[in-house]
């Protein structure tokens, strides 16, 4: 009866969306969508439910495209629940070797295990395909002062990483978002163990303390140039929150024979936070996709086109139309090089909005009809734009 209610609810809510893109309500009313295609070609779905200040993460499966899920699996115990408040805080989920998930989120006020001196923790639960989650690990050793972002990433090589910005010397009473320093914990045995945390951001830019990052491996495990990127807004003397990216060599994410490749993406000059979040995608190429927000407006732009130099500066796609309450841009690629680009309009504190998107084709361009809009974002939510092994797309929220 579930699967059959679920149907019926697609087929109302794709009705008029047209064929590359079919919009698909997460079951239940949960909140904050993350999804993943395993080597199955299932979905795999991250969903929050309950109290906001303290819910419960659980991830289904999809067989069909998202017409139908699977029962639901719990990513963790009572005792470390997961933070909705602000929609940048929301849980992460990665692929990693074997399909196996890896969850990374902001415990809640009361969740365990804490980090030091009883700080906020960024915990961390992995699982083997279709097997139950282990139970919940604090990654935080020394940089605490966790906010608003962080991700975690992992590949087929057995490389899992946890990134969070925080500031460097947490007894510092005047500390400003200047000192914030963008950390990396990483692990060579598919999340068994995590290294102790170290800074990645050079030059130093500090960060934006309650806006969202991400994080995404570029290309194939067994790819010589592949790359982590990492998406995070910059704090520059406190009046400059630009967007950066930063690229490290996976085999050296340790830092040991290169600094990071920094990138400036976009500027923005504002002395305050503004709780934006950003994206990353990736397509079967290797060319990395950026995804982020700038005065109310959102904005894709290739990093890289697998492996070779990144597009001249000012190549950034800005959604159509005028932009004033767009916020948390989501990306995704098909294999042919085809996006879907979504994000909200009029999405604010406690507030829900709309969903908005637009198709593109292969050469950048926008496809005619391919644009739509929908109420019906919760609040503290977001959409999710899912490329299908077909060529199309599933757009979740």
């Amino acid at each position: 009866m579930i699967a059959a209610a679920l149907a019926l609810a697609f087929a109302a809510a794709t009705a008029g969306a047209g064929d590359r893109v079919r919009l698909v309500r997460v079951p239940g009313g949960a909140l904050q969508p993350e999804v993943v295609v395993d080597s199955r070609g299932a979905l795999v779905l991250l969903s929050f439910r309950g109290d906001p200040a303290g819910g419960d993460l659980s991830v289904a499966t999809s067989a069909d495209g998202g017409v139908t899920f699977g029962a639901a699996r719990r990513v963790h115990a009572d005792t470390s629940r997961a933070i909705a408040v602000g929609t940048v805080r929301g849980a992460r989920l990665a692929l990693g070797r074997d399909d196996s998930l890896h969850v990374a989120w902001m415990g809640s006020s009361d969740a365990q295990p804490r980090a030091p001196k009883g700080a906020t923790p960024l915990l961390y639960a992995r699982a083997a395909r279709d097997a139950a989650f282990e139970p919940a690990r604090n990654a935080i050793t020394k940089a605490v002062g966790l906010d608003g972002g962080f991700d975690v990433a992992a590949d087929g090589a057995g490389r899992v990483v946890l990134v969070w910005h925080a500031p460097e010397r947490t007894n510092d009473p005047n500390a400003d978002e200047t000192a914030r320093r963008v950390w990396l914990a990483a692990s060579d045995d598919d999340g068994k163990t995590l290294a102790a945390e170290h800074a990645i951001d050079a030059p130093r830019h500090g960060a934006c303390a309650c806006c969202g990052m991400r994080a995404l491996f570029s290309r194939p495990a067994d790819a010589k140039d592949a790359h982590l990127w990492v998406l995070y807004r910059c704090a520059r003397e406190t009046k400059h929150r630009d967007m950066h990216a930063l690229a490290l060599a996976a085999d050296d994410l340790a830092g040991a024979r290169a600094a990071p490749r920094s990138l400036e993406l976009a500027e923005w000059p504002a002395s305050s936070c503004m709780m934006s979040s950003a994206a990353l995608a990736a397509d079967a190429r290797g060319a990395m996709v950026a995804a982020w927000e700038t005065r109310g407006q959102v904005y894709f732009e290739a990093l890289d086109e697998g492996g070779a130099a990144r597009p001249a500066a000012g190549a950034a796609k800005a959604a159509p139309g005028a932009g004033e309450s767009r916020h948390h841009p989501r990306v995704a690629v098909n294999a042919a090089g085809e996006r879907l680009f979504c994000w909200t309009e009029g999405t604010g504190w406690e507030r829900g909005g709309a969903l908005a998107w637009q198709f593109y084709g292969a050469d950048g361009k926008p496809v005619g009809g391919g644009a739509g809009r929908v109420d019906g974002v919760p609040a503290w939510s977001f959409g999710e734009p899912v490329a299908l092994r077909d060529g199309s797309f599933v757009l979740l929220y």
